[in-house]
């Protein structure tokens, strides 16, 4: 049985822009102000990026294409990122209280968020800027709350507790 060329070709297609917008998504989130706030995605976004990089490097550089050494990659890769996952990954950041919103921009807030440190005791806190962009990416800036602009932004207060914390 013969395999079709031209779907061989846009599957390869689809594979590659598949491993470059992760690739993108994943350099964008560490190196610029977006964030994305779902960890699952997050680490969906990881493990592609690092198995397309191990798979690039393996077929095209190295010449590897049995099925074989293509799935000890996809299992090697996912331990690898599992492995660096547990051991840097600090918490998620969690919205507490919604200070400010936008006048004419309503996704756009000001938040105070917190986040638990994985292997020691407390919280870290943060005062940023929050435009939603999608419902998995974030823009994220941080922000004096000195010198915000009064007629652009309404004071809230809207709680969240997102940690979760006692009401007392």
């Amino acid at each position: 049985m013969s395999r079709n060329p031209k779907k061989s070709y846009l599957l390869r297609a689809i594979e590659i822009l598949l491993i470059v917008m992760a690739i993108s998504l994943f350099f964008l989130d560490r190196y610029t102000a977006l964030y994305i706030n779902n960890i699952l995605i997050h680490f969906i976004v990881f493990y592609v990026t690092v198995t397309g990089l191990a798979l690039i490097g393996m077929v095209f550089i190295l010449g590897y294409k049995s099925s074989y050494a293509i799935l000890v990659v996809l299992f090697t890769t996912l331990l690898l990122c599992f492995a660096v996952a547990f051991f840097s990954w600090g918490g998620e950041w969690k919205t507490q209280t919604v200070l400010y919103q936008h006048k004419f921009y309503p996704e756009r807030t000001i938040e105070l968020r917190m986040r638990g440190d994985r292997f020691s005791f407390g919280y870290k806190k943060q005062i940023v800027a929050r435009e939603k962009i999608l419902s998995f990416v974030d823009r994220i800036t941080d922000v004096d709350t000195t010198e915000i602009d009064q007629s652009q932004w309404k004071r809230v207060t809207i709680r969240n507790n997102n940690l979760k914390f006692d009401d007392d």
